[in-house]
């Protein structure tokens, strides 16, 4: 499944590594001003992970063009600004135009149909991943 993370901070760049390590093809975007960004493209290190070279890793919003499911990990207080940025974006602007899709639509748009599905059967295995890094 092709997924974009936004956000590199750690709780971004554990979900990109836990879905890449179980065989996504995963992009982290970062905004090249951020400090956790740059140390990626640098050393693909954080304090916590390495991130193998299978990741893509990308500052330009548009790397989620294709994305079969986007995840957000970003402060609240970035949200806004994040927002802006998508909304930049033809199709995810479109998603939020009052007549610019139907309901109908929406659950056959993009990720929407599988994120569920796929979230709800790889959870266990994320707790259990986190579990064993807190411990």
């Amino acid at each position: 499944m092709k997924i974009t993370v936004i956000g590199c901070g750690r709780w971004g760049s554990l979900i990109t590594w836990y879905l890449d390590r179980i065989g996504n093809d995963v992009t982290l975007y970062g905004m090249e001003s951020d400090p956790g960004y740059q140390r990626f493209v640098r050393e693909r290190r954080n304090d916590l992970l390495v991130l193998p070279e299978s990741i893509g890793l990308s500052s330009d919003i548009h790397c989620t063009e294709g994305a079969e499911v986007i995840i957000i990990s970003v402060p609240s207080q970035a949200l806004a600004g994040l927002m802006n940025e998508l909304n930049k974006i033809e199709e995810f602007h479109k998603s939020f135009e009052e007549n610019g899709m139907k309901p109908e639509e929406f659950v056959t748009y993009g990720g929407f149909r599988d994120t569920l599905t796929t979230f709800i059967a790889g959870y266990d295995d994320l707790c259990k991943l986190i579990r064993g890094y807190m411990i």
